[in-house]
């Protein structure tokens, strides 16, 4: 029965990944870019989503191993070194996607400071609570952003979609 569904899931998947890409054939290479570029960015959207997960709980996971807090003492430059990098990656990233973004505004250059504040709470050694909390509020601000660009651009992918089947028919 496992082996059924999972293969109903397979051809259902396969079938909507085909039936994608025919649609994909029938844009115009302006949208195309476009598409692409917002996969782009919301794929540097998710690697900072992510490095900021690590920066909060993934080390302070490592915290009270006793091999780690031997060490500790020898890693202190390499600590600031990895965290003035995530820093830096952050900054890489907030630019990058202000520029691929176009639209009346750009807000995201202001949220990806947002997800610079656990980096920043990190180099100011604030409590792994704190950590925790800052980095939910920088993730829910980048999604209350994230949901007012979506709004911004709905009207013109619906007048997009409408102008693509008025062509198509």
């Amino acid at each position: 029965m496992d082996s059924q569904t999972n293969q109903f899931w397979t051809n259902f998947i396969t079938h909507i990944a085909l039936i994608n890409g025919f649609l994909l054939l029938l844009l115009p290479i302006p949208l195309i870019r476009l598409l692409y570029t917002h996969i782009v960015c919301g794929a540097l959207l998710i690697t900072a989503h992510l490095l900021s997960y690590y920066l909060v709980h993934v080390i302070d996971a490592y915290n009270g191993v006793p091999i780690i807090e031997s060490l500790a003492l020898s890693l202190v430059q390499m600590n600031a070194i990895k965290q003035i990098s995530l820093l830096v990656v952050h900054v890489a990233i907030a630019v990058i996607v202000s520029t691929l973004l176009q639209g009346p505004q750009k807000p995201l250059l202001p949220v990806f400071a947002c997800y610079s504040l656990p980096v920043f709470a990190r180099i100011f050694d604030f409590p792994a609570e704190s950590l925790q909390v800052i980095h939910k509020f920088s993730s829910a601000v980048v999604v209350i952003s994230l949901i007012r660009y979506v709004y911004q651009w709905l009207p013109k992918v619906f007048s997009e979609l409408k102008d693509a089947c008025c062509q198509l028919l």
